[in-house]
């Protein structure tokens, strides 16, 4: 027996895999979902449901999302991505140069780091796991976001192991959700096909396209977005907003203990709504005592989210821009904002030649992926797990060289590493020096975006019409060796960036 977890921004999921059977955990409170937040008091530390309770109360001493800041650096965090993180929660660094959430105790503020905040998730969904699954077990499959850098995942791993988990290993969202469908588990598919797993999740998204060819998965390309589904709970609490401050003569915009009510309650009416046609919102005492009561319909809904949602498949659009999309044979959507059918149509106009995957709820696609490698790892009788181990490094980006007015594409994003580039150029008769720039661009950014620049090599005191050669070897553990050689005088200079 073995265990799958997805530890998502906003929640958390669980499966474990028994004589090759699946199946979803459901914690204490019965649901199959954990939320993914912590609440510290005075005298106690709440976790998941609990925390969820009382977060209105104490919204200060609530940390939600803490997953999108493991392993982050200030030099490496955006400010939007920060905004989108938690707004009513201060940010610090901490003695390593770690973000760290500075919590409010009492009068005085204490900083938790977001390992921390992940060991105390994941130790809360450990006694789900182990409720099913038995004290003896704790060999676990954890999944980590598209992208995910070595920083992240030490981090997600160490979390774990503090939590009581021995990881096997961490693979990525998307490869999870294949396995989930047993996609390249097909020994008789020898042609290569090509599958899209859309994510949508409470803020972040992200569209990934995958080549999967003899049992290998391979990422061809992938966008991502700080976007999710928590826009669209802000709509539905901004919604009955309105409808209180008409009933009532007095606005509740700017309480946010009112609005974490309504936020809580209109997060519960956006679930129901993908599967009911209304959902209504009671509360007692919203505001200086007035309870409230209200509806919305799905076709309100959707009418009030319609610019959302179309921002939500604007990574897929993305992706069909360099790939056709009758070559798509299969598209796999997981996340909980992916429940919606409003954007599931959305999803299947995009891609009508497509098969929709959608027989495993998309909240617990990831955790049910997991769970499958998990058990298929444990099968492995008496074999090195390291042995099997066939993940394979690759460049994050695209590479440029740029010299003598001219930039050429050195390394292509996703290339595996190590790789080395070798280039001659000639050197005018005008000139004796010579800039060398290496340049970088994300494949999420535009065409017309700038470059980036990474280093810079100039030498001088060069041959006029001699060669001048430059080597670049990216190795696996990220490191960029640089080198450039003036073949006439043998004048040489050589720089190595770390990863």
């Amino acid at each position: 027996m073995s265990i799958g977890v997805h530890l998502g921004n906003t929640s958390a999921c669980i499966a474990v895999s028994k004589n090759g059977k699946v199946d979803v955990v459901a914690n204490s409170h019965g649901d199959r979902l954990t939320p993914a937040m912590v609440t510290f008091l005075a005298d106690e530390t709440l976790v998941g449901f609990s925390s969820k309770q009382v977060a209105h109360r104490y919204i200060q001493e609530t940390v939600r999302h803490a997953n999108s800041l493991l392993g982050k650096r200030m030099d490496n965090y955006s400010g939007k991505e920060m905004n989108g993180t938690q707004d009513d929660m201060g940010f610090s660094l901490n003695e390593d140069g770690m973000l760290v959430f500075n919590v409010k105790h009492g009068q005085k503020n204490i900083s938790h780091s977001a390992n921390h905040i992940v060991k105390l998730i994941l130790e809360n969904i450990f006694e789900t796991a182990r409720s099913q699954a038995g004290n003896d077990v704790n060999e676990v499959v954890i999944s980590a976001p598209i992208g995910y850098t070595s920083s992240y995942r030490d981090t997600l791993t160490d979390a774990a192991s503090n939590a009581g988990f021995e990881v096997l290993r961490v693979i990525s969202e998307p490869s999870a959700a294949a396995l989930a469908y047993g996609v390249g588990m097909d020994a008789t598919e020898t042609l290569p096909y090509q599958i899209l797993v859309f994510r949508a999740g409470g803020i972040t998204e992200d569209a990934t396209l995958l080549e999967v060819c003899n049992g290998m998965i391979c990422i061809k390309k992938y966008i991502t977005k700080q976007y999710g589904g928590d826009v669209l709970t802000e709509d539905i609490a901004n919604h009955f907003a309105s409808i209180f401050e008409r009933e009532n003569r007095m606005s509740v915009a700017q309480n946010k203990r009112a609005m974490s009510k309504l936020k809580t309650h209109s997060e519960k009416c956006k679930h129901v709504l993908s599967t009911m046609p209304s959902a209504s919102c009671h509360i007692d005492s919203l505001y200086d005592g007035r309870d409230f009561n209200g509806n919305i319909s799905r076709s309100r809904f959707e009418m009030l989210v319609n610019d959302h949602l179309q921002a939500l498949v604007a990574p897929i659009k993305e992706i069909l821009l360099d790939t056709d999309a009758n070559d798509i044979k299969k598209v796999i959507m997981c996340g909980g904002t992916s429940n919606i059918p409003r954007l599931q149509d959305m999803v299947s106009k995009l891609l009508p030649k497509s098969e929709m995957l959608s027989s495993i709820p998309p909240s617990e696609v990831i955790a049910f992926g997991n769970a499958t490698e998990a058990g298929l790892l444990i099968s492995l009788d008496n074999t090195e797990l390291a042995d099997e181990d066939c993940e394979i490094p690759a460049a994050p980006v695209d590479i440029y060289l740029h010299l003598l007015d001219k930039t050429d594409l050195a390394i292509k994003e996703k290339t595996f590493l190590p790789f080395t580039v070798d280039e001659d150029y000639l050197i005018p008769l005008d000139k004796t020096e010579c800039s060398v720039q290496i340049l970088f661009k994300d494949s999420t950014q535009s065409e017309d975006s700038e470059f980036q620049k990474l280093s810079e090599i100039t030498l001088d005191k060069l041959t006029p019409g001699s060669c001048l050669h430059v080597h670049l070897k990216y190795f696996a553990n990220g490191h960029l060796h640089f080198t450039c050689l003036d073949k006439d005088s043998g004048n040489t200079k050589t720089l190595t960036i770390g990863s």
